[in-house]
């Protein structure tokens, strides 16, 4: 009676043994599964990854465009006010030739006039008279 109650004991931890080792392989199983799931999680973050950096890269190229596209904009800015100064210095000169050649038609003017009213002391005199007035005058 003693043999036979040890040997049910004996199935008994065979038997939960038994069921211990399926648990494990269910765990084992389920690990399995959870480290594929993790693979491909990572994989699909690499692939994410690298999208993100070819839009970073694009993003970048598109951003040294934009600053090249300021510079020339500048250097554009920069030959348009060297071209304004240039006119405006032209224009500046045009309008001292304009007032010297104004001034000297009024001394002309002068001339004119001061010479043909002092026709009695003779046409050399009167002249030479209205030349020196004309200066003094402008």
């Amino acid at each position: 009676a003693e043999l036979g109650t040890k040997e049910r004991e004996a199935n008994g931890l065979r038997e939960q043994l038994r069921e211990r080792m399926a648990s494990v392989r269910d765990l084992e199983d389920n690990l399995e599964d959870r480290e594929d799931a993790v693979e491909d999680k990572e994989q699909l973050l690499l692939e994410h990854e690298g999208s993100l950096q070819e839009r970073d890269r694009a993003v970048h190229d598109r951003e040294a465009a934009v600053v090249t596209r300021e510079s020339a904009i500048m250097l554009r800015e920069g030959t348009v006010l060297k071209r304004e100064n240039a006119i405006m210095d032209r224009e500046a000169a045009l309008r001292e030739r304009e007032m010297s050649v104004d001034q000297r038609e009024r001394l002309y003017s002068k001339l004119h006039r001061a010479g043909g009213a002092g026709g009695g002391g003779g046409a050399g005199a009167g002249g030479d008279d209205a030349l020196l007035m004309a200066v003094d005058v402008g």
